[in-house]
């Protein structure tokens, strides 16, 4: 039976999720080289929480994000910046919870029992659920964060009507875009796929476009569903597409390519050295982690290298503010770039437990990165904040 580690971990996807040592990082003989910790301004502990959301005064943050099935009772939390006081709780239990969706006075957020749900952001008053039809313990969910256009709120969802499915199987589910009433939670249309839409989708004029675990891209009408063009990557694809000004631009494997929202034709083709592990937008390019320890910085328009920085260890998000690019690894170290170079200026660790190895840290996996103003929110085994400055 699949532990309660992770589902995504159990598809054997990137390196993200694996642990590392110390050695993963550059250190000398005497320790010198090893990174600092960083005191935060307030932390929540917890387990596998998802990247962090900010809106407001407020971070929005969903706990036993890509679990399933351990019987355990996972957050969906409402931060205030003040001291870290929990807002607002709500509990999901028997599967955790993907990535949350602030949009105007309401959050979605899907959760690993293939349910979508929306709360009212102030409050955290559920307003609706939805519900896929699932049965399956292990498996399955509603990952992705969730995108809305006009009444429509648009996630992907899996889920399998046998209570023990194979995991590792993806016949065994049923695996579809749904697109829900903003107001009641009802299912407007759906489209379906071989593959899981991990990743959440993204709206591209009249069109929903989405990749699959596959590497597989469609892009269905925002009225009725239907299929308009596909596209296929191949390689393993976990980070949904990015809309930039003239394309939609999608990551699998080792490609990244830039797509015409109307047509599907490639407008442009990037090849990384590793596979990635980290995609962003920043405010002049497309930032690319891969799992050889790189970030690369993309030109939106055409797909070439602005410039690239070696982290040591794969990034697994990344944020921008414009003048300073954050980009959070796999070890739980925050690094700091120029945002126009890549040159580091900063950098300090925030993931650490009581039982120290060689560099006096015992390394926790880092999962998102937000920047807003003067403060740094990272998640991970916890939810911190962390001051901009060092």
């Amino acid at each position: 039976m699949p532990s309660r580690r992770r589902f995504l971990a159990a598809l054997g996807a990137s390196g993200t999720l694996a642990s590392a040592g110390c050695s993963a990082l550059p250190t000398g003989a005497n320790g010198s080289d090893c990174v600092p910790a960083r005191d935060p301004d307030w932390q929540i502990r917890g387990e596998f929480w998802s990247p962090p959301v900010r809106g407001g005064q407020t971070t929005y943050v969903a706990e036993g994000y890509t679990v399933t099935g351990d019987g355990t009772r996972y957050r969906i939390a409402a931060v205030e910046d003040y001291e870290g006081q929990e807002r607002w709780v709500y509990n999901v239990v028997d599967g955790g919870t993907g990535v949350p969706l602030l949009d105007g006075d309401r959050l979605y957020v899907g959760t690993g029992t293939d349910h979508v749900l929306s709360f009212g952001a102030e409050t955290g008053h559920l307003q609706w659920r939805y519900e896929a039809g699932g049965r399956e313990t292990y498996g399955g969910g509603a990952w992705g964060q969730p995108a809305t256009a006009d009444d429509l709120v648009l996630v992907g969802v899996s889920h399998s009507d046998r209570p023990d499915p194979d995991p590792t199987n993806h016949e065994a589910y049923v695996h579809r875009i749904v697109a829900l009433d903003r107001e009641d939670g009802g299912e407007r249309w759906s489209y379906r796929a071989d593959r899981q839409f991990f990743a959440g989708p993204v709206v591209a004029g009249d069109v929903a476009v989405a990749v699959s675990r596959g590497g597989r891209v469609v892009a269905a009408s925002l009225a009725d569903g239907t299929e308009r063009w596909t596209d296929d990557l191949g390689g393993e694809a976990t980070h949904p597409p990015i809309r930039t000004d003239e394309y939609v631009v999608v990551a699998a494997g080792r490609t990244v390519v830039g797509l015409d929202p109307v047509s599907g034709e490639r407008a442009w083709e990037a090849t990384t050295s590793g596979v990635v592990t980290a995609f962003e937008a920043g405010d002049a390019a497309l930032l690319v982690g891969g799992d050889d320890g790189r970030l690369v910085a993309l030109d939106p328009d055409d797909g070439r290298e602005q410039w690239r920085h070696g982290v040591g260890v794969p990034p697994v998000d990344v944020a921008s503010d414009g003048a300073r690019t954050w980009v959070l690894d796999r070890t739980g170290v925050v690094h700091r770039l120029d945002a126009a170079s890549g040159e580091r200026r900063d950098r300090f660790r925030v993931g650490a437990s009581p039982d120290p190895d060689s560099c006096g840290w015992t390394h926790r996996e880092g999962q998102g990165i937000a920047v807003d103003g003067d403060w740094v929110y990272v998640t991970g085994p916890w939810v911190a904040r962390f001051p901009a400055a060092g």
